[in-house]
């Protein structure tokens, strides 16, 4: 069963291709903070 799992592998390869790279995004994809736990402190310059 092998070779014939491998030839039904072989002709859905054309099915797992990735398209190409986008060159230029217009929203590059960046990294999000994640939220804290603990509230931030509202007015820090006034104290």
């Amino acid at each position: 069963t092998l070779p014939k799992r491998l030839a039904s592998l072989f002709e859905q390869a054309h099915l797992f291709v990735l398209p190409p790279r986008r060159e230029d995004r217009t929203f590059p994809r960046v990294v999000k903070p994640r939220p804290s736990k603990y509230p931030r402190k509202k007015c820090q310059s006034a104290a």
